[in-house]
């Protein structure tokens, strides 16, 4: 019978000798052990690779996270400024407004006293249509006749032009009542009626604006319509325009 050869290991001796060359260690490592030794190294690299990847991957988050932060802080300080201009701007707005209301209300209360002083200004103007109803102008003012001339209809009245007092009630060959009122600030006015009509007032008497001095009962009468200021006549026109 032939003999089975053994199959010997393979074993390596490793030397290591000290720098003075004095000691000499030897050794001996199984294949197996260089293998399971390679595959240690192997993995101890794999994890030490990934622990260098898993370090890169937190670092680059840790360093967005920072970024974000810092981007977030700014964003903060930036809607704070904002809130504070938009703080002042309101302050502002409430001071203008409150000074513009308080404008309002003097202009307002000038308004108001404009107002009462022009009505009192206006009360002092002859300045109403001498007629209550609808009178046609026959002949304007001029210099040749320094009234205007009406044509009243009949029910409708002769007025006072402002308030006033009666100084005068006459008549002569042309007018069957020539009636003088005196107003303020130097203006007297005349009625010269050329009918007989309805008189309603009498010498003395104190009348206001729009009252009626004469009555018209006829047909064909005629108002002649006269305003002097300080004793020399005007235009009626231009009071009656002006104010009336």
């Amino acid at each position: 019978m032939e003999q089975k050869r053994h199959k010997r290991k393979e074993i390596f001796s490793v030397l290591m000798v000290s720098n003075t060359g004095k000691s000499i260690k030897k050794y001996r490592v199984s294949k197996s052990s260089i293998r399971l030794i390679a595959v240690f190294l192997f993995l101890l690299c794999a994890i030490a690779a990934g622990l260098s990847c898993w370090a890169v991957y937190v670092l680059g988050n840790q360093e967005a996270l920072h970024k974000q932060i810092a981007s977030g802080e700014q964003q903060a300080l930036q809607l704070k400024e904002e809130n504070e201009r938009l703080g002042s701007e309101m302050t502002r707005l409430t001071q203008e407004l409150e000074i513009l209301r308080s404008n309002e209300t003097q202009m307002a209360e000038s308004g108001e006293a404009a107002g009462e002083t022009e009505q009192e200004a206006e009360g002092s103007y002859p300045n109403r249509f001498p007629s209550s109803g609808v009178a046609l102008v026959i002949s304007p003012y001029s210099p040749d006749q320094p009234y205007m001339s009406f044509g009243m209809q009949v029910d409708d009245s002769i007025i006072a032009t402002e308030d006033g007092t009666v100084t005068a009630i006459s008549s002569d060959d042309t007018y069957s009542y020539i009636i003088e009122i005196e107003h303020e600030n130097g203006y007297e006015t005349r009625y010269m009626c050329n009918q007989e009509a309805q008189l309603n007032v009498q010498e003395g008497d104190q009348v206001l604006s729009g009252e009626a001095l004469i009555t018209v009962t006829l047909e064909n009468t005629q108002l002649d319509y006269q305003v002097l200021l300080e004793g020399e006549p005007i235009d009626p026109i231009n009071i009656i325009d002006a104010k009336g």
